[in-house]
């Protein structure tokens, strides 16, 4: 199913800078992909990734916890999008990263840095 925003005017169609595309994995709940036309910075890109078994349950679990506990189920890409969100606020940098093994331990370094900050800063 594919829905977009059209002009009503040729005018119109020249300042038209956002289209909305409903993807397949919005009739599964994903929420729909938006791409922003024309030379607009945010652009939404789909990403496949590759998860064991017990990556994958992490996040049902995840998911279904915010169901029970706010009565909404928090999707796959809202959880690693929150993830990936993380890292930058963190400050994570692809420098001398090799391995997922790596990036995790230099995130919890990050993290566990700016906590200590924190509790400097209080105390």
């Amino acid at each position: 199913m594919v829905s977009k925003m059209i002009p009503t005017s040729e005018a119109n169609r020249d300042k038209q800078t956002l289209r909305s595309v409903l993807s397949p994995a919005t009739e599964r709940g994903g929420g729909p992909e938006v791409i922003k036309m024309k030379g607009q910075k945010n652009l939404t890109h789909r990403v496949i990734t590759m998860l064991e078994r017990k990556e994958m349950d992490f996040l049902d679990k995840l998911g279904k916890d915010a169901l029970f506990s706010t009565g909404r189920k928090l999707p796959y890409n809202e959880i690693l999008k929150g993830l990936v969100d993380l890292a930058m606020e963190v400050g994570i940098s692809g420098e001398k990263i090799a391995s997922s093994d790596t990036f995790k331990q230099r995130l919890l370094e990050q993290i566990r840095a700016i906590m200590q900050e924190e509790e400097a800063k209080k105390g």
